[in-house]
């Protein structure tokens, strides 16, 4: 009979000095040291080197809340199983978290933008009730919008587009035309039926694309939605204004709320009240470098980014500002110190009225309070016009394009994704005069759906001569008290004054005006209509404003085509032509033969003189070649 303390995985539990150590004590602990190995080989390598951390850093990284860690527990043949069914416990629940299928749809709509759902029940309900009177009055059959089919929708929805009206009988302007598309078009989307009605490469919807872009064409040439209202720019002198009123600050608390809520938008673009409002004191960080004080901004989500699968590519802003003044600085350091006592991080706090200093409340500014402020401080101080909370941002955008910024720098400032957009915010901030004209481009513009990301004119300009306003202004009078809106009407001999009939200008004399005007002046050359417009463009040109200006004064689309138009001035050309000619050209001594004639058999020795007096018309023939000299007057 083999003795017991020949099996090796026994040796470690045999212990001769024990008498009262059973056979059956010993194969209960052998049981369960196969058990515990059963269970190891379960187990991945990776997972074991994690339970006995072979490996520090795996430690760290799995060193969580309710993570198990056997070797600070002492392991026995008793517990060794109890220890690892822990450490597998412990493995699996603290890594991930599982979600149900309602989790994934309450994820899903907390990301969607509140005003995107609007649009989309707001389009859905207009069309619905279009749908339900127009079945009521024409008794016609049309099918509910989820069981349109191609041939559905060149029929009807071309017709809705057409048909369609606000509550108060006005039509939609054509950019609100088509956001409606757009909503239903969403719709579909959203409950699974594939038809991209406003998709140019499917050719199935082309019938109900050309009557939404006739639509919108003919809209846009009766003026609808041509007058887009845009906030205006706050002038430095405003700003300036703003601080000697007391509006801009330190002294009270609202003051330090104004300032901080208009700051903030002018430096790093801030929209008007969504990225205020979840606007956190964590994603500023005051310091100093040898460059001098500065403020850093950290964005995060907002209208134009919010970090989803479309917009990888992107990133939030992060915007270091250095401070050109010192006080202001200050009235940062300082606002930092009096809300960062309070309980939160949310950046804006209600102003309080204290006696004893500035002093904010713990409750956060409300949106409505927020998407007024810019408008209050500028009403508070007296000054006029239509100031909003874009205001900030506008002068943003007006401020730097003069400096000679780049673009590109412009958007990551604002936040802005494509140019586009940027330059409808972009603008010669010029502050000559309170006298202006205001025009609204209408007729001119064929904005379809191709152009539904353009805009008509909206100018101002500002009178440099107060005679010229006082001639538009006499102007207005006169056709205003005629019937119609139309611009030119016919002039009218009249000895008691200036009068204009009610008939409008013909074609014909509208296309003759310049001609004859300058013709009746006596003044010579190929003078058409175009020629004020290429004036505009040449005028401007010459001043040395940007393109982009330029081209949005024209109406031009493309830089090439405005660059048509421009023209340099007789003295700029008369610059180039020094450049390329100085004026001392180094002569040397030649050798020259005259021409050989009965009367001269002999060679001269001349010098060539650079300055020659030619009179003009004047032709001399070198082997076969002619030039003419001639002098500028």
């Amino acid at each position: 009979m083999m003795d017991v303390t020949e099996i090796d995985f026994l040796e470690a539990h045999w212990d001769n000095t024990v008498d009262d150590v059973t056979l059956s004590q010993i194969c209960n602990d052998i049981e369960n040291e196969n058990t515990a190995v059963e269970k190891l080989e379960d187990l991945s390598l990776s997972q074991v080197m994690d339970m006995y951390e072979v490996n520090a850093e795996m430690d760290k990284m799995i060193d969580t809340p309710g993570s198990f860690d056997l070797m600070e527990v002492e392991i026995t043949p008793e517990n060794v199983i109890e220890q690892l069914e822990k450490a597998l416990d412990s493995l699996h629940t603290s890594r991930y978290s599982f979600v149900d299928d309602a989790s994934v749809g309450t994820l899903i709509k907390s990301t969607e933008s509140k005003n995107t759902r609007k649009n989309t029940n707001w389009s859905i309900a207009t069309f619905n009730d279009w749908r339900g009177e127009r079945m009521m009055k024409t008794n016609c059959a049309i099918p509910e919008l989820l069981n349109f089919t191609a041939m559905d929708i060149n029929q009807w929805l071309s017709k809705f587009a057409i048909e369609t009206r606000r509550k108060d009988g006005k039509p939609y302007p054509p950019r609100t035309l088509y956001i409606l598309c757009v909503g239903l078009l969403r719709c579909l989307r959203e409950n699974g039926v594939n038809l991209n009605f406003l998709d140019e490469r499917d050719s199935r919807f082309y019938e109900f694309r050309r009557a939404l872009s006739a639509r919108m064409i003919e809209l846009t040439a009766q003026g609808v939605g041509t007058t887009t209202k845009q906030a205006e720019p706050i002038s430095k002198e405003t700003e300036k204004h703003l601080w000697d009123k007391g509006l801009l600050g330190k002294t009270t608390a609202k003051s330090m709320t104004n300032t901080m809520f208009y700051y903030n938008s002018k430096l790093f673009g801030l929209r008007g009240v969504d990225e205020h409002k979840h606007l956190n004191t964590d994603q500023f960080d005051l310091g100093v470098d040898q460059r001098g004080k500065y403020i850093t901004f950290n964005g995060r989500a907002s209208k134009t980014y919010k970090g989803g699968l479309n917009q990888r590519h992107l990133s939030a802003k992060n915007i270091k500002h250095y401070f050109q003044n010192d006080e202001l600085y200050e009235i940062y350091e300082y606002y930092f110190q009096l809300v960062g006592s309070l309980k939160g991080n949310c950046f804006y706090r209600r102003p309080l009225d204290s006696k004893n200093g500035v002093k904010f409340g713990e409750q956060p500014i409300g949106v409505n309070k927020l998407s007024s402020i810019m408008k209050t401080m500028c009403a508070d101080a007296g000054v006029e016009g239509y100031f909003t909370n874009h205001s900030g941002k506008a002068y943003l955008c007006h401020n730097v394009v003069p400096s000679g910024i780049p673009e590109q720098e412009i958007m990551y400032r604002t936040g802005h994704r494509s140019v586009e957009s940027v330059r409808k915010y972009k603008g010669l901030l010029m502050i000559y005069a309170q006298r202006y004209f205001k025009c609204f481009g209408t007729g001119g513009d064929t904005r379809g759906l191709n152009q539904r990301h353009l805009s008509a004119k909206n100018i101002k300009h500002y009178f440099q001569n107060d005679e010229l306003y006082e001639i538009y202004e006499y102007y207005f009078q006169l056709v205003g008290s005629l019937k119609g809106n139309c611009f030119y009407r016919r002039p009218l001999d009249s000895k008691n004054g200036v009068k204009f009939g009610e008939q409008p200008i013909g074609v014909n004399k509208l296309s003759s005006i310049m001609k004859t005007m300058c013709a009746d002046a006596g003044v010579e050359g190929y003078f058409t209509n175009h020629s004020g417009k290429r004036t505009c463009a040449t005028t401007l040109y010459q001043a040395g404003i940007p393109e982009q200006e330029i081209m949005y004064r024209t109406g031009h689309r493309s830089v090439e085509s405005v660059r048509k138009y421009k023209r340099a001035a007789d003295d700029m050309l008369k610059d180039i032509s020094n450049v390329l000619e100085p004026e001392a050209i180094p002569v040397k001594k030649m050798r020259c033969e005259t021409v050989t004639s009965p009367s001269v058999t002999s060679e001269n020795e001349t010098d060539v003189i650079s300055n020659i007096n030619i009179p003009c018309g004047a032709h001399s023939n070198f082997s076969g070649c002619v030039f003419h000299f001639g002098t500028q007057k």
